[in-house]
């Protein structure tokens, strides 16, 4: 992983959302969004991977609990038949499409 520790881009996509970029193409992974019901019970998560440079969502899951979608995301083809074990040594974690620099996403650490 470029521009932080694993853990860290882990933990962000776990709750959050992410821009990564893997060769020459930039993607959005939609971190694992979890819809609850009036009890605050969790009815179920999605995750999802739009590729921003060609367009469209190539990766996509629904499971009942956080963990189950993580699971997924670690253990499933994402991008180009890869697993995000098989990707990570290459993925670069990035501010956006546009913002990229050498130096890297200036909100995270670069240290592993």
């Amino acid at each position: 992983m470029k521009n932080a520790t694993t853990r860290d881009f882990l933990e962000e996509i776990e709750h959050g959302e992410a821009y990564v970029r893997y060769g020459r193409k930039d993607y959005f992974i939609n971190g694992c969004q979890c819809e609850v019901d009036e009890n605050e019970e969790i009815l179920s998560c999605i995750m999802n991977i739009q590729n921003l440079t060609d367009g469209g969502v190539i990766w996509a899951i629904e499971r009942k609990t956080p963990g189950e979608a993580m699971d997924a995301f670690l253990s499933e083809p994402l991008i180009d038949g890869k697993s995000f074990w098989q990707l990570e040594p290459d993925l670069e974690w990035t501010d956006g499409p546009e913002n990229v620099s050498e130096k890297g996403p200036s909100s995270r650490k670069t240290s592993s």
